[in-house]
């Protein structure tokens, strides 16, 4: 009996050569939605990991800014606040180039907006036009101040990449005491929490459109994702719906009406997102934790203090009460802060 025959070999695949490292840097720089290129196209492998990195390095972080606002106090608001704003300058001399540089770009048209107020004997006084030169030693030696007394529940800078802002962490941030006017940074890690946050911010919006489609369609939500901010204003949505059915409300009108409830959402978003920002850089200090935790039961009008667990008189927490009401206004200043940032950036576009 003949030996089976073995099947011929299958013919080996066309060869298509790979495109050379620089047109893939190329291609990324143009990817409009650096939220996904970040979190998305650098994890597809090792080598566009690199390449998205130097699509970063070559444009993105040369366009970044960041803003320090000089305010002694985190005042927040919508007002112009005196600022010094920083932009790239250069890469750390090592390999990796793992730090870069910002330093300050005020102009002397620009400083004269920053004034010193003399106050004389009996608390009155007038703001004094000074030189440029001593307002530009004012400015610096304020802008030095508030970049060694950062803290994380509030910042006193915001990051601003594209028309994106944030004050999430700048890890490893120091003063270059050679120069005086650079401050330099972990560029990968700082572009990790910011576009971290970004990405999540994004996932809970979808989360939050799906939840609202199956409440329409009465499908049961199984995503965990915003359920709870979705759970508040269930009934208000149910309403509106049965309004629209009754032809007691316009479809035109329960559009406006979605967009304030998505508004109220997206702000419990932002709030939750930050607070775990937090709950993740004090993980080791119990009080702090325990205040962070805190502040969703100290918010609202009908919320009181006797209601926070582990506050009331007696228990572990009560002699750090103050805590958690200090969070709450760093945290009004800080939104405040980057809401204001971000109407400029979107007005000068």
């Amino acid at each position: 009996m003949p030996p089976p025959s073995t099947p011929a070999p299958s013919p080996p695949p066309p060869y298509i050569p790979s495109l050379p490292p620089e047109l893939w840097i190329r291609i990324l720089t143009y990817n409009a939605d650096l939220t996904h290129l970040w979190t998305t196209c650098r994890q597809v492998s090792q080598s566009f990991r690199a390449f998205t990195e130097q699509a970063f390095a070559d444009t993105h972080l040369r366009h970044t800014a960041i803003h320090f606002h000089l305010d002694k106090y985190n005042l927040g608001g919508s007002t112009r606040r005196p600022e010094v704003v920083t932009t790239f300058t250069r890469f750390s001399s090592s390999r990796l180039k793992e730090r870069v540089y910002f330093a300050h770009n005020q102009t002397d048209d620009e400083i004269p907006e920053f004034r010193i107020k003399k106050t004389g004997r009996g608390g009155r006084g007038k703001t004094k036009e000074t030189d440029i030169a001593c307002l530009r030693k004012l400015l610096l030696e304020r802008w030095r101040q508030q970049v060694q007394d950062i803290r994380p529940e509030c910042p006193n800078y915001v990051i601003q990449i594209g028309d994106m802002v944030n004050d999430t962490e700048l890890p490893g941030l120091e003063l270059d005491e050679y120069t005086g006017v650079e401050i330099s940074f972990e560029w990968r890690r700082m572009l990790d929490a910011f576009f971290r946050e970004q990405e999540r911010m994004r996932r809970l919006a979808d989360s939050w459109v799906g939840l609202q489609n199956a409440d329409a369609n009465g499908l049961r939500a199984e995503s965990s994702l915003g359920v709870s901010q979705h759970r508040e204003v269930a009934p208000q949505m149910a309403e509106s719906r049965r309004k629209v059915a009754a032809g007691e409300m316009t479809q035109a009108d329960q559009l406006v009406w979605s967009a304030k409830l998505w508004a109220g959402a997206e702000k419990g978003f932002r709030k939750a997102i930050r607070r775990a920002r937090l709950k993740a850089h004090y993980r080791g200090n119990e009080e702090m934790v325990w205040a962070i935790a805190s502040m969703e039961h100290m918010e609202g009008p009908a919320r009181l203090l006797k209601d926070v667990p582990g506050g009331r008189v007696g228990e572990r927490w009560f002699q750090s009460m103050y805590l958690p009401e200090y969070l709450l206004m760093d945290e009004w200043s800080s939104l405040q802060r980057i809401d204001s940032k971000a109407e400029m950036v979107a007005m000068a576009q």
